[in-house]
């Protein structure tokens, strides 16, 4: 954890309030953890989809 970072938990007087803070600062908040899940999965249906079909490309990338 940077100075930056680690300041801006000095201020937090439980545990709860620290975690939750790192939290954020390191995963985001929820709705933008599961935006980024959707994306990916959007990303990894799309790509099975695509080589459908394609063994043998699939290998080369």
């Amino acid at each position: 954890m940077n100075t930056s970072k680690f300041n801006s938990v000095l201020s937090c007087e439980i545990a709860k309030d620290i975690w939750d803070k790192v939290q954020v600062t390191y995963e985001g908040i929820s709705e933008v953890t599961d935006t980024k899940i959707d994306i990916l999965e959007n990303e990894y249906y799309s790509f099975q989809m695509n080589d459908v079909g394609n063994n043998g490309n699939l290998e080369q990338k």
